[in-house]
């Protein structure tokens, strides 16, 4: 029997299946023996490191993850640098495809004239939109396009089979990072910084500013509606809360007033 796993948020997990014999996956340079692995183990293994690292002014937070990111970026840079430079790259081959897609990628000039022409599809679709069902195909086809909204839906290991793939539906449809920030006072600056960035997104669009605002409103109502039945960032840590296998039977009774055929059968299952 097919299975879809409803969840709220997304649960990555990650393993290094490759062991390096010369070079360990632990620096010892970080360890700070001074402090009693008994008493504290993560200052033990991380104190020296924290007292020499400094957070970029260009980052919120800092660590070894960001530092392998900072690197393979580097890494991708010199690559597409390189291949960038290539004219005699045979027609068809993958040098050919980076090459191209870099180049287009870059072209700051082309970007500004083309403006909103490469997504002037999408967003005539968007507005094409008058039923439930033409919303769910609408989203089903962008977020096969990798566009958000609404609803996450991904395919992933079991959390509790290893051996079989599953079909999982996730929270998303928020702009701000987690539930939180649509509803306590202590977030209401970066609320309302967000709400006239979203303005300002429409205006680029070609709205009056006007007509940018109250879009900018619609959008942060149906998000604080979305909000309201989210988990939090404490929620979401809870395994056990992520894990609620659905057959497509269970999951139209669970919610009669969505019609889950559309959207599976426009995202391809």
């Amino acid at each position: 029997m097919q299975k879809l796993v409803l969840i709220a948020s997304s649960l990555f997990l990650g393993a290094n299946a490759f062991a390096q014999t010369l070079t360990p996956g632990i620096n010892l340079s970080y360890i700070d023996s001074s402090v009693s692995p008994r008493n504290d183990i993560y200052k033990f293994a991380n104190g020296k490191w924290l007292n020499t690292q400094k957070i970029p002014a260009s980052d919120g937070s800092w660590g070894s993850f960001n530092e392998i990111n900072e690197r393979n970026v580097a890494n991708l840079k010199a690559l597409m640098l390189d291949v960038s430079k290539d004219t005699k790259v045979l027609l068809g081959s993958n040098n050919q495809k980076l090459r191209d897609f870099y180049s287009v990628a870059i072209d700051s000039v082309k970007a500004d004239k083309d403006g909103i022409k490469p997504i002037s599809a999408d967003l005539a679709a968007i507005d094409l939109i008058k039923t439930k069902d033409e919303l769910l195909k609408t989203t089903a086809i962008l977020n096969k396009k990798g566009v958000g909204g609404m609803l996450g839906f991904y395919v992933y290991s079991d959390f509790k089979n290893s051996n079989a793939n599953t079909c999982y539906l996730a929270q998303s449809g928020l702009g701000l990072p987690d539930k939180d920030f649509y509803f306590e006072a202590q977030y209401e600056s970066v609320k309302k910084e967000y709400s006239e960035h979203i303005a300002r997104m429409f205006e680029c669009l070609g709205n009056y500013p006007e007509s940018a605002q109250a879009n900018a409103a619609t959008i942060m109502k149906i998000e604080t509606e979305l909000a309201k039945n989210c988990q939090n960032a404490v929620e979401q840590r809870d395994p056990q809360k992520q894990y609620n296998p659905f057959t497509k039977a269970e999951l139209a009774k669970l919610t009669p007033n969505v019609n889950w055929n559309v959207y599976f059968a426009n995202i391809g299952i």
